[in-house]
């Protein structure tokens, strides 16, 4: 834990000399008043025909008997193909307040953890940020894009620790409550 508060500084400090435009949004979600009919859950026939097809492509593709390293060459050649090359990212705070920006999918995580603590009350406490995977975001050098399930989007849960912990108080420091805006 030491080391990673270590890492964590490090790279806010590293950020905070040319921090490059992150295009960052603080939102409020807004839940809906309306209740939904029935009738909007229900599939159309075009959607279900898509969704046929769509098996019956991923079935036939999975008839074939590749060796592996076919398969290893057709999954590289298919993940590289469609890379973009920026991803946004969605860190949700326990108070529901979302913080959102855009990042290099080339970057390495700790760029990300560096413009989280620029936004926070307490810009020197520990936090975790938790990939959809479940696991915490990597603080050393690994690059966005190795991590799974980031690119293109990805909503990232922040889970604070520590000392830092205030009950009845946001996250976020009162300069970046100031953008709110509601979705």
């Amino acid at each position: 834990q030491q080391q990673q508060q270590q890492q964590q500084q490090a790279s806010l400090e590293s950020y905070s000399s040319a921090p490059p435009d992150r295009n960052t949004q603080v939102t409020l979600p807004v839940t809906p008043d309306t209740d939904v009919p029935d009738w909007f859950f229900e599939r159309t026939p075009a959607e279900v025909k898509d969704e046929y097809f769509r098996l019956v492509r991923q079935r036939a593709q999975r008839e074939v008997l590749m060796t592996s390293s076919m398969r290893q060459a057709t999954s590289k050649s298919s993940s590289k193909k469609g890379l973009p090359s920026t991803t946004t990212l969605r860190v949700r705070f326990p108070e529901g307040v979302v913080l959102q920006g855009v990042f290099g999918v080339k970057e390495p995580c700790s760029c990300v953890h560096a413009w989280v603590a620029q936004a926070l009350r307490f810009p020197g406490s520990y936090f975790e940020l938790i990939a959809p995977s479940r696991q915490p975001l990597p603080m050393g050098g690994t690059s966005i894009r190795d991590v799974p399930d980031i690119v293109p989007s990805a909503v990232l849960n922040f889970r604070m620790s520590g000392s830092f912990t205030k009950q009845g108080l946001s996250n976020l420091s009162d300069e970046m409550l100031k953008q709110t805006r509601a979705e």
